[in-house]
């Protein structure tokens, strides 16, 4: 019991589900529908495709998880969740190079399906401070705290500068790390399949998440910041840890 605890992958499952299950006591079967499309896409596009490939049957997890952060960030419509999962799941098999895939499929997916619909992400998720120790827990499992906190400290930073160039006030701490950049933070910028491993390159990767996120912000991008500077810092991966190794 202990060692399946220790997986990181059932660990975030385990949490993804515990925030999904309050999103949907706070928001009732409207959330329920959103999980419910995008898990169940993503589950069965991944195990199919995984079957397909290995003749092995199993539950893909990675395709879970995928699913839920699809889930917990667009807006409620399940068609939405549904081709976002469909999406993610497609982008993490298609589109690879040196066989792993690039970019995070989950953001890969919202970010496509926001600009398909032409909706917004809704971050429903992040209505609990229970997303915190949950996601330092995940972040202490899989080593990447330089990561999160390279990410949370330079986006802290160039909020804070920008704030007072723009208007000579000091934003209140909570204006610029709220719940939405803690979950990104803390559940998304960390993923180890398609961030930087090394430990320089994983505070330059953050680092670059956080300049390309408040650049996009401040520029009007037609999408989500942190999710498009997310599938920016994707492309930098490999470099990072070639020349920062």
């Amino acid at each position: 019991m202990l060692n399946s605890f220790r997986d990181v992958y059932n660990q975030m499952l385990l949490f993804l589900s515990a925030l999904a299950a309050l999103g949907v006591y706070t928001f009732g079967m409207p959330a329920l529908l959103n999980v419910a499309a995008a898990v169940s896409i993503a589950a069965l596009l991944d195990a199919g495709v995984n079957y397909y490939k290995f003749k092995k049957l199993e539950l893909p997890k990675s395709g879970v998880i995928s699913g839920f952060f699809v889930a917990l960030i667009l807006p409620f419509n399940p068609l939405y969740a549904a081709a976002g999962a469909a999406i993610a799941i497609a982008s993490k098999h298609i589109i690879r190079f040196n066989k792993r895939h690039v970019f995070n499929p989950a953001a890969f997916g919202i970010t496509a399906a926001m600009l398909l619909f032409s909706a917004a992400a809704s971050w429903w998720v992040a209505t609990t401070w229970l997303l915190v120790p949950l996601g330092l827990l995940i972040v202490y499992s899989i080593r990447r705290w330089r990561t999160a906190a390279a990410f949370l400290g330079a986006y802290a930073l160039l909020s804070i500068g920008l704030s007072i160039v723009r208007f000579g006030l000091f934003p209140d701490a909570f204006r610029v790390l709220d719940l939405t950049l803690l979950f990104f933070a803390l559940f998304m910028v960390i993923e180890p399949r398609t961030t930087p491993h090394r430990t320089k390159a994983m505070l330059a990767f953050g680092a670059l998440v956080a300049l390309a996120s408040v650049g996009l912000r401040e520029l009007g991008a037609p999408t989500d910041s942190l999710l498009a500077a997310m599938l920016l810092g994707n492309l930098f991966t490999s470099t990072l840890n070639k020349k920062l190794g």
